[in-house]
């Protein structure tokens, strides 16, 4: 175990889903480990989302992001150097959009519930179409990323990492000067 490492498991005020993550975000991104104050002995988990976000926008790392959700079972309808969106095609694709790997802080929809597919079952037997959107920059009013859900009879409601519910006119607005090429 590295020394950042133990520094992250002492850390009482993150879960261990959070310190897991973190182990993991910097074993694959050393680089980005001099953005941290590791002298700091009261380090929160906003102090590492600057941190995240910076890795998240670059290039290389938008590329990197397209290549995860290859590997994962979903269907990419949508990108832009600001955003993408995916539909997610089984529960494992839904389980890696809410974790932290896509996006800084985990998500808390129950269809990417960490232990157990059952909602993912319970939602998709109801016919829910479901589509992820990952923005590679924090958005000041969608956040990093967000779901939409679209049920059966066409209604649409869109959800924020914290799982709170939004009006859908909003994110059309938003998704249609995106697509016909409007700035915000």
């Amino acid at each position: 175990m590295t020394k950042k490492a133990r520094f992250i498991n002492k850390l009482n005020v993150l879960s261990s889903a959070e310190k897991e993550n973190l182990i993991a975000f910097f074993t694959k991104n050393p680089v980005f480990e001099n953005h941290i104050d590791w002298n700091n002995r009261s380090l929160k988990r906003e102090n590492f989302d600057p941190v995240i976000e910076l890795s998240m926008t670059s290039r290389k790392n938008r590329r990197n992001t397209i290549k995860m959700f290859n590997d994962y079972k979903c269907k990419i309808i949508f990108h832009t150097k600001e955003l993408i969106i995916v539909v997610p095609l089984d529960w494992y694709c839904a389980k890696f959009f809410n974790s932290f790997n896509c996006g800084g802080e985990s998500a808390r929809w129950c269809i990417g519930n960490n232990h157990s597919n059952s909602h993912w079952n319970h939602y998709m037997a109801q016919g829910n179409v479901f589509y992820f959107l990952y923005f590679f920059r924090h958005h000041p009013v969608f956040g990093k990323k967000l779901m939409v859900k679209i049920d059966s009879k066409g209604t649409a409601s869109f959800y924020t990492q914290k799982d709170r519910q939004h009006s859908f006119d909003l994110l059309a607005n938003f998704l249609r000067d995106r697509i016909c090429g409007k700035n915000e």
